[in-house]
């Protein structure tokens, strides 16, 4: 979960990593809606390239959707999709 703590304030900025990063956070929560490519991943920092493999890994038998681990994470996966949709 620090993964996905330490992603969403990049997801919520204005940068390019910002927007690699939203749009792959939007691609865990509907990857038919939001499609991403994985080779986008080569333009991130290491450590956040790390923190998107562990919420893949976290991601690939979801226990509950990637927004409820988020306080407010229906709010907040929808300020994602008016930024990077």
């Amino acid at each position: 979960m620090e993964a996905l703590q330490r992603l969403l304030p990049v997801a919520q900025r204005d940068t390019g990593q910002s927007r690699i990063v939203g749009r792959f956070l939007l691609s865990l929560y509907n990857g038919n809606a939001f499609p991403f490519c994985l080779t986008d991943l080569r333009g991130l920092d290491t450590q956040l390239w790390e923190d998107c493999l562990a919420l893949l890994r976290l991601d690939r038998r979801p226990e509950v959707e990637i927004h409820q681990y988020v306080q407010d994470g229906e709010h907040v996966w929808s300020d994602l999709k008016q930024a990077w949709a």
